[in-house]
């Protein structure tokens, strides 16, 4: 059941839910809390995107698939991660969900949520990744290697970020 749909049949439930990463959020919208799980996603990456490509039209929050389409007519999925510790070795951790719709995933790799340096953008096919629920790239050599054929200049991302930084 898509969310959409589960949210209309299930309206206390999601209205509670709204609520909660409302308070966790301490009461501020998304777009001026960096502990909310959508800033970097939508506030952020989402942004980037827009001023990155030209001719592209967005979708709707809560797209099933992608969160683009482009002036080709491909369908972006936009990613964004910011590098963890959890691990010996330092990822970023992209959510894919096995989506066969987008055309493309845009992954920003950001250094931390405080400061929201990019390192590195890639655009990725979705035959690469799709049948992953999640790709990790951790920050080695090696596993960046793998990746290079897909990087995009950071010039923009940083241009984009730093706007933002003054807003």
């Amino acid at each position: 059941m898509a969310k959409t749909q589960w949210r209309r049949s299930h309206p206390d439930q999601a209205k509670a839910a709204y609520k909660r990463r409302w308070y966790r959020n301490g009461g501020k919208p998304m777009s001026e809390s960096k502990k909310s799980s959508w800033f970097l996603g939508v506030y952020v990456a989402e942004r980037v995107l827009s001023r990155y490509f030209d001719n592209i039209t967005r979708m709707p929050n809560n797209n099933p698939g992608y969160d683009y389409i482009c002036g080709k007519g491909f369908k972006i999925d936009v990613k964004s991660a910011c590098l963890q510790h959890h691990s010996t070795t330092p990822n970023w951790a992209f959510t894919i969900r096995y989506n066969t719709i987008a055309d493309y995933f845009l992954c920003l790799a950001f250094d931390n949520r405080e400061s929201l340096n990019p390192m590195h953008v890639w655009l990725i096919p979705m035959g690469k990744v799709c049948h992953l629920n999640g790709l990790c790239i951790t920050n080695t050599y090696k596993s960046l290697s793998k990746w290079n054929e897909y990087e995009k200049s950071l010039d923009k991302v940083i241009s984009c970020c730093n706007e933002m930084r003054h807003l």
